[in-house]
């Protein structure tokens, strides 16, 4: 359950690391829980959340809440966060982008640029 660690260049001579931790789960089975805790005690001290969800996926909305729970319970849900529904390529029918939100498709770098982009206004511009 470990985490791994990346430099995202934004542009401008911004960077900033990525940290990706595990993917949520629901009924996380009990010798599991203390190991996936673990891996989630930085998650309170980020500057910005960036919740992936696969957007082709029937049950994306109660995941959602799933991760959103979790992070009410560590405490980390008051993180300013950007939701990026992954997978668009993957969906026919037309979808609203909820303010805070982007689409993409990793696999065909589509909407790559978009996250970037509010990536940056969320950490770079929000206080200059």
């Amino acid at each position: 359950l470990d985490k791994t660690s990346r430099t995202l260049w934004l542009g401008n001579n911004k960077k900033v690391i990525l940290v990706d931790t595990v993917g949520f789960i629901d009924k996380l089975p009990h010798a599991f829980i203390q190991a996936f805790n673990a891996t989630l005690e930085e998650t309170a001290d980020a500057d910005l959340l960036v919740h992936v969800v696969d957007i082709s996926d029937p049950d994306y909305k109660n995941k959602m809440c799933v991760v959103n729970d979790v992070l009410k319970e560590i405490k980390a849900d008051k993180i300013p966060q950007i939701v990026v529904y992954n997978k668009v390529d993957r969906i026919s029918k037309p979808f609203e982008v909820p303010k805070n939100a982007v689409l993409i498709s990793a696999k065909n770098n589509v909407g790559i640029d978009n996250l970037k982009e509010m990536i940056s206004q969320k950490l770079f511009e929000a206080g200059e």
